[in-house]
């Protein structure tokens, strides 16, 4: 249950399981409500199934509307989509959309300032396996000394060398001959 941070009235109701109460996804009236008054969370039941936790959202919210309590829910309850799957036909769908999907760079730069404000950070498997579906190739690092490293990914790369990822790959795409005395080469030209 929701309720105003100044005054402690409640205005929602809602089933939800893990950070799904403290989460600011929300229809526009209950973005309003909290802007203008802010909220906490209280939770009142745990460990219920997931239909009797569908009944008690549905009967409390029944009852708070009969006594005549505004509240900010959209529907009267108990038709929340909880572990939904998406069939394989959407999913391909959805993949398609977003590789096709063409960002400014302000979208960009907004995008990674909302990362690091909710201090999301990718792990090094999931990066490989981004790298992968985008057919990136391993590439070899040669310093100014000779030595040749290994890479799967140039952030990782860049990262340790402490090199700028765009000069980097510039050298790989081949507008580019050097970067910091370091070259590259996609393991397939060596």
């Amino acid at each position: 249950m929701h309720f105003r941070q100044d005054d402690g009235k409640l205005f929602y109701i809602g089933k939800g399981k893990s950070s799904r109460p403290f989460s600011k996804k929300r229809n526009i009236i209950w973005k309003r409500i909290v802007n203008k008054h802010g909220y906490y969370v209280k939770i009142i039941q745990n460990k219920l199934s997931e239909q009797c936790a569908f009944n008690l959202e549905k009967s409390l919210i029944s009852k708070y509307r009969t006594e005549g309590v505004f509240l900010a829910n959209l529907t009267d309850g108990g038709d929340g989509s909880s572990g939904y799957k998406h069939t394989s036909e959407t999913k391909k769908k959805i993949g398609e959309s977003s590789r096709n999907m063409v960002r400014t760079a302000e979208s960009s730069i907004k995008l990674s300032n909302s990362r690091k404000r909710l201090n999301i950070t990718m792990s090094r498997d999931l990066k490989l396996k981004i790298a992968k579906s985008k057919k990136c190739k391993p590439f070899v690092s040669i310093s100014p000394l000779g030595i040749k490293l290994k890479w799967d990914l140039q952030t990782e790369c860049a990262d340790e060398l402490k090199l700028n990822v765009s000069h980097l790959n510039g050298c790989l795409k081949g507008s580019r001959e050097r970067h910091k005395g370091y070259t590259f080469k996609y393991m397939e030209q060596l």
